[in-house]
């Protein structure tokens, strides 16, 4: 056998081997979670962020924490979203008085995000645009709690899922 006969099996071969090797090929997204705080931290808010962090941390979950003033700066479609705040009955406190919840939910929903979880007591929720609030007065740390196994079921984190 000459060796451009050799060359031509050879390369046959490869081009129908590489689609096969492209299958076991598997390129997977790591999903990310953006938590957005107000622009000053206490201790409770402090407390939420950091639970979210330690309950998301067994998962390849990446976690991008931004403020509230850098809200533009989240890309389109995230994987979740988690506002972290106080709460009033009308909206979310921040330093310069109160953003309605309705004006805060129209600029979380053009996001389209998976998930939205507002970590904030009296945040309504609003099913229609996936988003997840808390009812009346809530624990900082229990509504961290709440809040990453919420994302995490919704937002399909197997690995998470399955070390809870």
């Amino acid at each position: 056998m000459n060796t451009r006969k050799l060359g031509r099996i050879f390369g046959c071969t490869m081009l129908l081997l590489l689609p096969m090797l492209g299958l076991l090929y598997v390129q997977t997204e790591i999903p990310t979670v953006y938590i957005v705080t107000a622009d000053s931290h206490d201790v409770s808010i402090k407390l939420a962020i950091n639970t979210i962090h330690e309950t998301l941390a067994p998962a390849s979950i990446r976690i991008v924490d931004v403020l509230l003033s850098q809200f533009e700066s989240i890309p389109r479609n995230p994987d979740a979203l988690v506002i972290v705040g106080h709460g009033h009955p009308d909206g979310l406190e921040v330093e310069t008085g109160l953003i309605l919840w309705s004006d805060l939910y129209d600029n979380v929903v053009p996001l389209n995000a998976k998930r939205t979880v507002v970590l904030a007591c009296h945040s309504p929720t609003n099913l229609d645009e996936n988003i997840f609030g808390f009812v009346g007065q809530i624990d900082a740390e229990a509504g961290a709690l709440l809040s990453a196994w919420h994302i995490g079921k919704s937002v399909d984190f197997e690995v998470w899922l399955l070390w809870k």
